[in-house]
């Protein structure tokens, strides 16, 4: 398992809701600019300094729409936009069973708009920043979930979508093509008690933050081995966060088995949206078509490129990146331009990022 980089010091917390009881948070990284001289489309250093307005993009993490967490990113995503001068917004929403496809979604919408009435003020002291200048991304589920707020909002400048669904019909149809898993499902739980947090609805329940299993490369393999309270309270000091902000508790440990429950069920379509047995064929159908974005960065090609076309013959420019034979999350082995591989599957997005983001409109 690849060693994860520290977060980096500087951040800033900010709670941007409470819902139903339960705060809502996002983490603010500001960027202090490019290296001073450079001129490729990024914002330099003395251009910070200068007043000159920067941009932001706000990320939403991945997790199967039940898991996850947005302390940690992945690896090249600050090393690629901040010397670009872009201020990076890591947003938490919460999660299913409790919640739904449309309530994460307006989770993030709300954190776009405490963006623009607040990231101005809080970034003040590292210079001026355009909050009407914003792009949008996330990996895996919060792919989707930043591509649907793409479609929801018609102002973002860029979006970068890392292997998030998007086509939900075509997700389930390989879902329902799959023969059932050969074992009953195992988890801390009994399977009848999962049925009780599955069927669990109620939005006042719902989980903000959990481990996942990519984030046990920041812990030792001694800390790793106490079982998963000691590897919360060692993932909490790796995320820097109060107790305030995130505390361990039997809900969130029950997210572990929501997750592994939702993978072993093929739940990650109907849970979210809320499909029920009751419902036709056709209005299935129909409710999965209206949360089914675009797609940027894939290891499975085929939903990507089939929006890619729909987006060029609407004259998007689209960067599509591709790297065969390898795992969902294979991009977190790139923490810098160094790195073999990364001008091939990540400087694009620089590039993409440069035209459309820091350019202030002027294609360079």
């Amino acid at each position: 398992m690849t060693q994860l980089p520290p977060i980096p010091n500087d951040f800033s917390d900010h709670k941007y809701a409470v819902k139903h009881g339960v705060p809502l948070w996002l983490r603010v990284y500001p960027s202090s600019g490019g290296s001073s001289g450079s001129r490729t489309g990024s914002l330099t250093l003395a251009e910070v300094k200068s007043g000159v307005s920067a941009p932001w993009l706000l990320w939403v993490h991945g997790g199967a729409y039940c898991s996850g967490q947005h302390y940690q990113l992945r690896t090249w995503l600050l090393p690629l936009l901040h010397p670009l001068g872009v201020h990076v917004v890591s947003v938490a929403h919460r999660f299913i069973p409790q919640v739904s496809m449309e309530d994460m979604l307006q989770d993030c919408l709300d954190a776009v708009a405490w963006c623009k009435k607040n990231l101005a003020s809080v970034l003040d002291p590292r210079g001026r920043c355009d909050v009407e200048r914003f792009g949008l991304g996330g990996d895996s589920a919060g792919g989707g979930l930043a591509a649907l707020l793409a479609h929801r909002l018609q102002a973002a400048r860029v979006l970068i979508n890392v292997y998030g669904v998007t086509d939900l019909v075509l997700q389930q149809k390989l879902y329902d093509a799959q023969p059932p898993a050969a074992q009953q499902w195992k988890g801390d739980v009994s399977e009848e008690e999962m049925a009780e947090i599955i069927a669990d609805h109620d939005p006042s329940h719902a989980v903000t933050a959990t481990t996942n299993l990519w984030n046990l490369a920041s812990l030792t393999p001694s800390t790793i081995s106490q079982g998963p309270g000691a590897v919360a309270r060692g993932l909490k000091d790796v995320w820097k966060v109060s107790d305030e902000e995130w505390m361990y508790n039997d809900r969130v440990k029950h997210q572990w088995d929501v997750k592994s429950y939702v993978g072993h069920q093929k739940l990650m379509v109907t849970l979210p949206l809320r499909l029920t047995p009751d419902m036709t064929a056709s209005e299935r159908e129909e409710k999965m078509k209206a949360y089914s974005p675009n797609y940027l960065l894939a290891t499975n090609p085929t939903q990507s490129k089939n929006m890619a076309f729909e987006l060029r013959k609407k004259g998007v420019e689209v960067e599509e990146l591709y790297c065969e034979g390898v795992d969902h999350g294979w991009d977190n082995i790139y923490t810098s331009p160094a790195d073999q591989g990364w001008a091939e599957f990540i400087e694009p997005i620089g590039r993409l990022v440069k035209r459309h983001l820091c350019s202030d409109g002027k294609v360079v």
